[in-house]
């Protein structure tokens, strides 16, 4: 098991991370119900997660979608 900060530092660096991941049982967010919600974001904080979306190349929706549902404990 790794901790989730030992995690992130691995990818950060690029490391090759394909061994904590479960592949075989993945949890994909467009198989749960979707609501449209609408938000407000200041432009560096758009300009940032612009950035971190093409990092992960995610598409800005699919980037805001995994650390919201990161962080309430979906994933």
């Amino acid at each position: 098991m790794i901790e989730a900060k030992e995690f992130d530092e691995k990818f950060d660096r690029g490391e090759d991370i394909d061994e904590y991941l479960d592949l075989e049982n993945p949890i994909l967010l467009n198989d749960l119900v979707s609501e449209n919600v609408t938000i407000t974001l200041s432009e560096d904080l758009k300009n940032r997660l612009l950035k971190f979306s093409k990092k992960l190349n995610l598409s800005f929706e699919d980037t805001i979608k995994a650390i919201l549902a990161k962080e309430v404990g979906l994933i």
